[in-house]
């Protein structure tokens, strides 16, 4: 009997809260929200986007005048690459130039499509290489200055 009291008291008590419950949801339509997007913002005119443009790639042109104030060409440096002492020499400066590229290109892949993880673990093999091939690189270059 005392069970069959408590259980009636439980569920007045429950009954009673969710009747409580219920009379504070009053389901009624809300006022309309009026979102104001930001004004987009102002881009620079084409001239000074230019203008710009041209301030980065002037080191490109300072670099190629003074290559061709110092006489270097582009034969010259052929040709002074085919007349070195060994056979190795060129093969290792082509290497290491190539593996300066791979690592530019993965830079240009990671602005484009990698993620980080990916651009670590390629440009970490590729360092490898580069430090290699840049050491046998800068070596030949060393014989060749010094030979007589």
């Amino acid at each position: 009997m005392t069970r069959f009291i408590i259980t009636a008291l439980v569920l007045t008590a429950l009954a009673a809260h969710v009747n409580a419950a219920g009379n504070e949801d009053v389901f009624e339509m809300l006022p309309e929200i009026n979102h104001v997007f930001r004004q987009p913002e102002v881009m620079p005119s084409a001239w000074f986007s230019v203008l710009f443009g041209l301030l980065a790639l002037s080191p490109w042109a300072l670099l190629i005048s003074g290559w061709t104030s110092l006489g270097i060409n582009p034969s010259k440096i052929v040709s002074d690459l085919t007349t070195s002492s060994s056979s190795m020499g060129p093969v290792s400066i082509v290497a290491f130039l190539l593996s300066l590229a791979s690592i530019e290109y993965i830079l240009f892949l990671y602005w484009v499509k990698f993620n980080i993880f990916q651009t670590l673990g390629y440009l970490f093999l590729l360092s490898i290489v580069a430090a290699a091939t840049g050491q046998r690189a800068l070596s030949q270059i060393q014989k060749i200055r010094t030979s007589p």
